[in-house]
């Protein structure tokens, strides 16, 4: 069946380290994907106005266990397909990290 794709806005505070100097910006990030899945999850290229913050980002998905069961390591400045074919039908969560500091948690229906 199709789902529209869930569209959050995120108030986010992102450190940025430059020598000794430690600069704290909060600034907005949008992430749109798909939360109801068939085989994929799509995540959209998002919008953010932190220069270079969408590189080498880390999607991961968890079963409800903590069980990592997917791990990518990938810019989310473009569209990005995740296969979930093989999991089971179920409730999973999605957490984005940058430098292995989450910024984003979600969940994801498998159906």
């Amino acid at each position: 069946s199709e789902h529209l794709p869930v569209s959050l806005q995120l108030g986010i505070t992102y450190t940025v380290f430059a020598g000794i100097d430690e600069l704290s910006q909060a600034r907005n990030l949008e992430i749109k994907y798909n939360s109801i899945a068939t085989n994929n999850i799509t995540i959209l290229p998002v919008k953010s106005n932190i220069p270079n913050f969408l590189n080498n980002c880390e999607v991961i998905i968890y079963d409800l266990e903590g069980r990592i069961i997917s791990y990518v390591n990938t810019n989310l400045n473009q569209a990005n397909t995740i296969d979930v074919s093989s999991l089971a039908n179920g409730m999973y969560l999605l957490q984005i990290r940058k430098n292995g500091t989450p910024f984003y948690n979600g969940k994801v229906v498998k159906e």
